[in-house]
């Protein structure tokens, strides 16, 4: 691998600057929480990682300094600030390991770095308010989605007996190996898959034996149930010590274990509550002496208390042998969708994987409050049988939501500030059937109300159009336009009926037409006319039983289709 690095005085150079690089100079030995800023600007950035290095009070680090280890290789020694910032440029590779360590000086809470992508975006830092260490680890990832440190195995813990930031168990038959070194059984020389280092692990021999390593997390590390991970791996084994020579599995692992036989975490391992894995890398899969990609989907169950995202060697049977490299572990994490998961519900979200508590199993509906003028004199409320509001808005905005009502009987309060009703607003409610459960205006005034009963029980089709009619009257115009109906059955309130005029062949525009609350008796007819003065000019005294369209939605012409709602 490349490794290179330029270090770079930005009170001189130039071409480096912070978006937020003003910063109050502190009193000298006055500890105080420091910020790093979240973006550098840098007018040449190209492909290469900065380490930013401040001193709160602009003095430098008095005696202070760090050394910048990459995949346990020392590349920065003894870097420190002379006044205020030193900005230095790392060239580094992929799934690369950084980790520092800290000489002190007089005056290190003063001192603090952090470590910047390409993009000049903060990604890892020491000695602030949210990192107040002053040691620092970071695994370099080109592609920003992976959450597994030390990914490549590239670094070493502090001994060099094991790979940083992992754990084994049960803690033998591994070894973290370098390019070039000496195959088991084998005159060839190992290459890594990427970098110079993959993790190994061989057979322990036995039945029923297995060997782990893994990222672990417990207690309140652990991610919310419906969390999902991604884990993607390379593996190889050598021909002259292949996997295959026995019954040997390696394998991606995720396993949960819940809180214990106590229910405290303790003893945890008792209580596994299952294993992901991915399909056996062994004698029927793998192929020798190639680098194959293995992953596994898994996704957090509830009552975890500890969790392991790892790799597993597993010997089912006695006949083991051979080995199993892997390189370029890495995972992506997605946080759970919250919604409901029950699909008995009639709000169920397939793609939900965390239930939210709100699955609606009884009337549910769809409210939605609007559709004139002057929707910001408009408020309501929804009060059940007790007289306790369970919905309400008075923010005077257009209203468009869910409801899930438990069986009664509701009153609808409305309001306009104004006093002259709500100019065309109407409170609809649909049931998840499609029925309109009520439709309410307010035709004029400050107030009023109405009543609507859940589960809600819809007429039969007791009402049909009759005809519908453009006559030609000396008004001209829409003045001849209208709707006859006519009921089957005696309907005890209209208002559960509507009409809509879909437009020049065009396809339905919805309920434009709500008959006003009152009775039907069956066989009657009801004539829903455009201009009263005309009709009454035209027929005289054979107009009996009408109402007038006030908002003129009956406005149907020769190519339009008129629609009956329930």
């Amino acid at each position: 691998m490349r490794k290179a690095l330029t270090i770079l005085s930005a009170f001189f150079i130039g071409i480096f600057s912070l978006q937020a690089n003003e910063f109050s100079q502190a009193k000298k030995g006055i500890p105080m929480d420091i910020v790093l800023p979240e973006q550098l600007e840098n007018e040449n950035r190209d492909q290469t990682y900065q380490l930013f290095m401040q001193d709160s009070y602009g003095d430098g680090w008095n005696g202070a300094s760090l050394d910048l280890y990459v995949n346990n290789v020392l590349v920065l020694d003894d870097v420190t600030v002379e006044s205020a910032t030193n900005e230095i440029s790392l060239d580094v590779d992929d799934h690369d390991y950084i980790h520092t360590e800290w000489t002190s000086g007089s005056y290190d809470n003063e001192c603090a770095y952090g470590l910047y992508d390409p993009n000049g975006v903060l990604v890892a830092e020491a000695g602030t308010i949210y990192q107040p260490d002053l040691t620092m680890t970071h695994t370099i990832d080109f592609s920003g989605v992976n959450v597994f440190a030390n990914s490549g195995f590239e670094g070493m813990n502090a001994d060099g007996s094991a790979p940083a930031e992992w754990l084994t168990y049960p803690g033998y038959n591994f070894s973290v190996e370098t390019t070039g070194n000496g195959i088991y059984n084998s005159s060839e020389t190992f290459t890594a898959y990427d970098g110079d280092k993959s993790f190994k692990m061989w057979s322990a021999g036995w039945e029923g034996s297995e060997n782990n390593v893994f990222h672990e997390m417990s207690g309140d590390d652990v991610p919310l149930a419906g969390t999902s991970f991604n884990l993607s791996a390379m593996f190889y084994s050598h021909a002259d010590d292949f996997i295959g020579q026995g019954s040997g599995q390696g394998k991606l692992t995720a396993k949960y274990f819940g809180f214990g036989p106590n229910g405290d975490g303790s003893n945890w391992w008792e209580t596994m509550l299952f294993m992901d894995e991915s399909t056996p890398f062994d004698a029927s899969t793998a192929t020798a002496s190639t680098w194959e990609n293995q992953t596994l989907a898994t996704t957090v169950p509830e009552g975890v208390y500890l969790m392991q995202l790892g790799f597993m060697l597993y010997q089912p049977g006695a006949d083991g042998g051979g080995s199993v490299y892997v390189d370029n572990f890495t995972a992506t994490m997605d946080e759970p969708v919250e919604g409901c998961t029950d699909m008995t519900a009639c709000n169920y979200n397939m793609d939900a994987s965390l239930d939210d508590g709100s699955c609606c199993l009884t009337n549910c509906g769809d409210l939605t409050v609007g559709g004139g003028s002057y929707i910001s004199e408009v408020s309501w409320e929804i009060l059940d049988a007790s007289g306790t509001v369970v919905l309400s808005d008075a923010s005077g905005t257009p209203y468009d939501g869910e409801t899930c009502l438990d069986d009664g009987v509701y009153t609808v309060n409305g309001f306009d500030s104004w006093g002259d009703g709500w100019n065309g607003n109407y409170l609809t409610l649909v049931d998840s059937d499609g029925y309109t459960v009520v439709n309410f205006t307010l035709e004029s005034g400050s107030a009023g109300s109405t009543t609507f009963t859940l589960p809600f029980n819809p007429p039969s089709n007791g009402l049909v159009l009759a005809a519908v009619l453009d006559l030609t009257v000396p008004e001209a115009g829409s003045a001849g336009k209208a709707v006859v109906v006519q009921a089957f059955q005696d309907i005890d309130d209209l208002s559960l009926y509507g009409i809509g005029v879909a437009n020049n062949g065009g396809g339905t525009d919805g309920q434009e037409y709500t008959f006003p609350a009152a009775p039907l008796d069956s066989g009657q007819v009801l004539w829903v006319i455009r201009d009263e003065a005309a009709y009454l000019n035209y027929f005289g005294n054979d107009m009996v039983l009408y109402t007038v369209d006030e908002g003129g939605s009956i406005s149907q012409n020769g190519d339009d289709a008129i629609e009956l709602f329930l």
